[in-house]
């Protein structure tokens, strides 16, 4: 992959924090959204270097696993994490063009607050963050728990994405696109 196509997705991403990588309208089905309750400290013996997932230009890639075998992926900096998931039945359709109104299949958080979004460009992450892992980059940081579930956070604003359904929550500020 040549600078200037890893440049463009990174920049797809940073900027327009777009993303569309097939999932599913699995919405209709899924169980209510809960809270994000915080968890115990993570275990120092688990932190993971977050340059393990560096990607093209100043990006990182990782994926996680789920409790379906299904893997799912992220892209992030030290200034935000963009993860695929699944939106709630109440969450409604984003318009991010070029691409048709459409239900998100990503989350995305940073300093400013939690956006549903799209997961377009991005190159296909190589590096698994494992159960019970975490990484902090910047003001981010991620955790796989003992139950598959991804937590993202950057502040007070956080996800989670749960690790049966890909059902997303969030906590904190939630921002309209």
């Amino acid at each position: 992959m040549s600078y200037r196509t890893a440049s463009a997705a990174t920049l797809c991403v940073c900027s327009l924090w777009v993303t569309g990588c097939g999932v599913d309208d699995e919405r209709a089905s899924l169980p209510q959204v809960t809270p994000i309750t915080s968890s115990a400290e993570s275990a120092p013996e688990n932190r993971v270097d977050p340059e393990t997932f560096r990607g093209p230009g100043d990006g990182h890639v990782f994926k996680y696993p789920s409790a379906n075998g299904r893997a799912r992926e992220c892209f992030f900096d030290a200034e935000g994490a963009t993860c695929l998931g699944v939106a709630g039945p109440d969450v409604p359709d984003i318009s991010v063009p070029p691409f048709a109104d459409q239900a998100p299949s990503a989350v995305s958080v940073s300093d400013t607050g939690v956006r549903y979004t799209l997961f377009e460009g991005v190159p296909p992450a190589q590096v698994t963050l494992e159960r019970g892992q975490w990484f902090e980059l910047g003001s981010v940081r991620c955790e796989v728990d003992e139950a598959l579930d991804l937590t993202c956070s950057v502040g007070e604003n956080s996800f989670r994405i749960d690790g049966d359904s890909g059902l997303i929550s969030t906590e904190g500020v939630v921002v309209e696109h």
